[in-house]
């Protein structure tokens, strides 16, 4: 999401302006802080072996394991943004876009490689063994994962969106 934002603000980027001080970074930063960091530090301690997908044994409702995990999110938003203005300020955008697509591509072949194990929740022994309960049945874990993804997707989406009608406004301006 961060290389995204970050070829947002393109027209910001190649004028020579301060794109993490507008909207192109403060308002998706914005929505990965209230959405995904809670989230993200939800899972981590009550769900810590099905965050992981059960491949080593996490230390369970660990403070400090599900803090870790959280701001892993907000670093990796951070370090995407800042990649992306790199690659724009070296006239790369080819590369950065390439990088965002690779890392959809990516994200989406993971997923589908674990999907048996995103589909069933329990612990990492319950996992080995057979043990596990389906996703859909484990409201605890189904409703924030579906309320905060439908949220932060909406949320992405019209931060990108406000970004992009201002570019365009910014490229449709007289000089």
């Amino acid at each position: 999401m961060g290389v995204a934002s970050a070829l947002v603000a393109e027209h910001q980027v190649q004028r020579g302006g301060r794109p993490y001080s507008q909207g192109f970074f403060r308002a998706p930063l914005a929505v990965t802080i209230v959405l995904f960091l809670p989230l993200g530090f939800y899972l981590a301690y009550r769900f810590t072996d099905w965050s992981v997908m059960y491949t080593f044994d996490a230390p369970r409702e660990s403070i400090g394991f599900a803090a870790v995990v959280a701001l892993a999110y907000l670093a990796s938003f951070c370090a995407g943004f800042a990649m992306g203005v790199a690659w724009l300020r070296r006239g790369q955008r080819v590369v950065a876009r390439l990088v965002m697509g690779g890392v959809a591509v990516a994200l989406g072949a993971f997923t589908l490689a674990t999907w048996s194990r995103l589909m069933q929740v329990g612990t990492r022994e319950q996992f080995l063994h057979g043990g596990t309960e389906p996703f859909l049945s484990v409201r605890a874990l189904l409703i924030p994962n579906a309320a905060v993804g439908t949220l932060y997707a909406a949320g992405m989406g019209i931060a990108l969106f406000a970004a992009l009608r201002a570019g365009q406004r910014h490229r449709n301006a007289p000089a």
